[in-house]
Parts: structure tokens; sequence; C-alpha cells
């Protein structure tokens, strides 16, 4: 009987213990050196028949919600007005390519619309060298 208390004991503790070991993996808001926490919201259409398909969709939005929120970082307004056609073709077109991980923190029918919010890793080195590659970059201004 002694042994089924031990075994249960321990198992209980190991239990335990890789729970816990598991919550450091979350990804917490702000700079890292991998880039940038940040968190952001997505929405589409609402289609129950393509459950998937809308799921997927609203996924995709938080996504590139999750880079525009970068992407002002490094851009000034001025330049996104200016050049917002190259912005949306070139960096937003692959915003999920700069997203490293993700987690989603919530997602569901919102009424006609299905709403998906995550918390993402974006690459700022890969967009920093994108936005620059492209003339993009936020100018030194005097004064």
């Amino acid at each position: 009987m002694k042994s089924y208390r031990l075994s249960a004991l321990i198992m209980i503790s190991v239990l335990a213990l890789s729970a816990c070991a598991g919550s450091g993996r979350h990804l917490k808001t702000g700079k890292t050196l991998e880039g940038e926490v940040v968190e952001a919201e997505g929405i589409a259409p609402y289609n129950a028949a393509d459950l998937p398909g809308t799921k997927a969709a609203s996924l995709a939005a938080a996504q590139r919600s999750a880079v525009e929120l970068v992407v002002g970082v490094y851009v000034n307004a001025k330049t996104r007005v200016d050049k917002s056609v190259a912005i949306e073709q070139s960096i937003l077109a692959k915003s999920g390519g700069y997203i490293k991980r993700y987690e989603i923190l919530s997602q569901g029918q919102s009424g006609d619309w299905y709403k998906t919010r995550i918390r993402a890793l974006v690459s700022t080195k890969e967009l920093r060298e994108d936005l620059d590659s492209r003339g993009l970059l936020r100018q030194a201004s005097v004064g």
C-alpha cells in the first residue's frame, strides 16, 4: 500500500512540475531578442458552412494586424500614407512570414463576424531588412 501511495505522489509531483515548466513558454508582450511580441485582433465574415476557412481568415487578419503594429514603429505616418501601396503589397502581403510564433488568446463568433485575438512574436530583424531594402524606413528629420 505504501508503494502505491509513493507512486501516486511521484506521479502528481511530476505532473505538477511539467505543468509549471510549460507555462514558461508563453509569449510575454514586449521586445525580445527574436523580435517584438504584440497582441492583435483579426476579424473575418462568419461562414458556418466553412468554419475552418473562417477561422483561417480571422487568424490571418490577426497576424496582419500584429505586423501592422510593428511596422508602425519603423515607418512614420507620412511615409505610410505616401508608400501605402508598397507597404501593402510587399510587407503586409507576407505578414505570416514575419510571425515566428503566436498564441491564440481568444476566438469565436461575434454576430456576423468571427474574431481571433492573438499574441504574436514578430521578427523585427526580417521586417526591418525588408522595409530598408524598399526604402520605407523612417528618415531622420532635421529640427
